[in-house]
């Protein structure tokens, strides 16, 4: 069995990054996968129905995942910017159009890269994610929010199919 590394981002490089993108796509990208746990493709797809300020929550074809304050007010602010441009939440910062996954990898690398986060990718921060809900939740719980299922990190993790960095810094 090949093992998954798991390479755990930096708070302060990932506070910077957050900082430097306000509203764009990048900032948006990884606010998504870090805060939300979202994969790539729940990130394109994710449109403005699916938010519901209400409810302070994502509502996926498979799951609802709980917004943060924080992720509330981006989002609600990033909504106000849209002003019903698209119905998708994520747009690319020059034509206002939603995004493909590719180039989303590719503005994550990038914003990940100038903080010297050369070693995690955009998987990376949805693991993280998972990880820090562990440590907060049970697997129960984690397993709602993310819509992996109750058995399978609790599997992959006692058979040490993930190995955990380090955070990079």
């Amino acid at each position: 069995m090949r093992n998954f590394v798991v390479h755990r981002p930096d708070e302060d490089a990932m506070g910077r990054i957050l900082s430097e993108h306000p509203l764009d796509a990048a900032g948006t990208a990884v606010r998504l996968a870090w805060l939300t746990g979202l994969l790539r493709s729940e990130i394109v797809a994710l449109t403005w129905d699916r938010v519901s300020f209400l409810n302070q929550e994502l509502e996926l074809a498979d799951r609802r995942v709980p917004l943060s304050r924080e992720m509330c007010r981006y989002l609600a602010a990033l909504s106000e910017r849209q002003s019903q441009k698209s119905e998708r939440v994520l747009l690319s910062d020059r034509l206002h159009r939603p995004m493909r996954p590719q180039p989303v990898s590719l503005l994550v690398r990038r914003a990940l890269d100038e903080q010297g986060q050369t070693e995690v990718r955009l998987i990376d921060l949805r693991h993280d994610f998972v990880i820090r809900q562990l440590g907060e939740h049970d697997w129960q719980y984690v397993s709602r929010e993310t819509g992996i299922e109750s058995a399978t990190p609790r599997l992959q993790l006692a058979q040490s199919r993930w190995q955990i960095a380090p955070p990079t810094r």
